[in-house]
């Protein structure tokens, strides 16, 4: 009886430690913006503030967001400016696809809500240490989105 405690015990340690190990990034920064009523209008922009002291490290950014099956289109532009500790700004502009072809939904769907993750910067060096400030901001055609319930931000260092 002891053995097969002990033979249980090390068998549910060792798979902890393999999926822990099968993670892909060790994540530094992770948050999300909720919008009442399930309403991204093209005038609010999504501010995530974030003190960046390690210079020489690569970071991977994603835009995250979560939307309902009923969202209309199958894609989403957005805005990101990323402010620098000195002042200066950056600016892209991105399509993610939220639909494939058919449009079945791409994202991990729970019920209704599909949640996405997608990479907007990759091996990136943030060069100042200090505050920097993402500003996400949706850019389609329609000026209100509905069914966007959240719109977040992850940054992580890949692991080697």
């Amino acid at each position: 009886m002891y053995i097969l405690k002990n033979k249980i015990i090390f068998s549910f340690f060792s798979f902890v430690v393999f999926f822990w190990g099968c993670n892909k990034e060790n994540i530094i920064y992770s948050d999300y913006y909720s919008f009442s009523e399930s309403t991204w209008s093209h005038n609010d922009s999504v501010i995530f503030n974030l003190d960046l002291n390690d210079t020489t490290s690569v970071y991977n950014v994603s835009f995250q967001l979560r939307a309902n099956t009923s969202y209309k289109w199958s894609n989403i532009y957005i805005f990101s400016d990323i402010f620098f500790p000195n002042g200066k700004a950056r600016r892209d502009t991105f399509e993610f696809y939220l639909a494939d072809e058919k449009g079945h939904w791409v994202g991990d769907r729970s019920g209704l809500i599909v949640e996405y993750s997608f990479p907007i910067y990759k091996n990136v060096r943030f060069p100042i240490s200090g505050d920097y400030k993402f500003h996400l901001q949706q850019a389609m055609r329609d000026t209100v989105l509905n069914e966007i319930s959240n719109v977040g931000l992850k940054i992580s260092k890949p692991l080697p």
